[in-house]
């Protein structure tokens, strides 16, 4: 028994004292979480500082997004796709001009800065004329009235005349709004096998099409082993006159 006692204090300290490694921890600051997200937004789309700075955990922090992004020179962390929560573009340590260039390239082009226009209260007629009235109801900004969604609307220009019967000729300008669910009968553009196009989409006996507004063309039908993607929907239709 002695011999037992007189061991105790070795077993307990060898069993339940002796020194073991602690496990690393890996402590993730938040410039790598917003680098993390800008790095997963996809060409063609984009987010606000105000959504990286929520998705890096720190809602309130979207100034602090702003500079962390002004610091980034790497080439696979797009800060060209982060733009303010109005619309406009926000900073980019490349210059506006290459931020630009780069959002054209991937189909974007962000609505201009809000500029009110005014509105006069009468009615233009299409029939006989009516006197006119000289005074302005009030100020209109297109924005406004045409972009419910600036961080998703992007202009984008039409080339060909497969949407004719649509009103959309070649030139013309659209504004697409990327955060509406596409559904039947909407107008949308799509991105087939890499190449964008402007179509109505149809639901026909569970099937779904592309259909154009012009006899001359075809309808698409979108089937399991095409890659196409609904890239937007569009809302509103700008051409001269």
């Amino acid at each position: 028994m002695p011999n037992n006692l007189n061991n105790m204090p070795k077993i307990i300290d060898q069993n339940f004292y002796k020194t073991r490694p602690r496990p690393e921890v890996r402590i993730v600051s938040f410039k790598d979480k917003i680098y993390e997200v800008v790095r997963k937004i996809p060409a063609g789309q984009a987010l606000t500082y105000k959504q990286v700075a929520a998705l890096a955990g720190r809602p309130r922090a979207f100034r602090a997004v702003g500079n962390i992004l002004n610091q980034n020179y790497d080439p696979d962390i797009p800060c060209h796709r982060v733009v303010k929560s109005d619309g406009t573009l926000g900073g980019y340590n490349r210059g506006e001009a290459q931020k630009i260039k780069k959002l054209r390239q991937e189909a974007m082009v962000l609505p201009a800065a809000n500029q009110k226009c005014p509105v006069f209260a009468s009615t233009v007629k299409a029939g006989f004329p009516s006197p006119a009235e000289d005074f302005i109801e009030e100020r209109l900004d297109l924005n406004e009235k045409c972009i419910k969604h600036p961080a998703a609307t992007f202009f984008v220009r039409v080339s060909g005349n497969s949407m004719i019967g649509a009103g959309i000729k070649s030139g013309d300008l659209l504004i697409v709004d990327r955060s509406i669910e596409p559904s039947n009968n909407k107008v949308v553009i799509a991105v087939i096998n890499g190449d964008f196009t402007v179509k109505r989409v149809e639901t026909i006996n569970k099937k779904v099409f592309l259909m154009p507004e012009n006899k001359s063309f075809k309808p698409i039908e979108i089937t399991e082993d095409m890659d196409c993607k609904i890239w937007g929907v569009v809302t509103h239709v700008i051409h001269s006159v």
